[in-house]
């Protein structure tokens, strides 16, 4: 959840918690956030796989792909200056996330060799305001 979606998103919720003063509407405190991976990063996903993530694209980052984040604030607290936010991420990650060429190979259907898998991430983050 450090990842750069996921701080932009704490971000912009820190901003509406701490102009309501801690007291949001909880309503008004969630949403999706879903990340799109630009497809032009081939040759540094691929440098990156090749030196096993030391250069270029690290190896998990190049894989997954794009993602969605659906997140909601679950607390906030005046006297402490924090929010508490609720997130579930998800994604599909198979050979186009791989290799970033849906029209040279497509994913393989499920129970195949080299089927997508389907990855769900689900946590929580308490965030302090300054």
């Amino acid at each position: 959840m450090s990842d750069k979606n996921h701080q932009e998103i704490m971000t912009y919720l820190a901003g509406k918690v701490s102009a309501a003063d801690f007291n949001a509407p909880m309503d008004a405190l969630g949403g999706e956030g879903d990340y799109r991976d630009p497809k032009t990063h081939f040759f540094s996903d691929m440098l990156g796989n090749m030196a096993n993530g030391r250069h270029r694209t690290e190896l998990p980052d190049k894989f997954t792909g794009s993602y969605g984040t659906e997140c909601q604030v679950i607390a906030q607290s005046r006297d402490s200056h924090t929010f508490t936010v609720a997130f579930a991420s998800y994604s599909d990650t198979g050979l186009v996330s791989l290799l970033h060429q849906p029209s040279l190979i497509p994913d393989s259907p499920p129970g195949q060799p080299w089927a997508s898998v389907t990855q769900g991430y689900v946590g929580a983050v308490v965030v302090h305001v300054r």
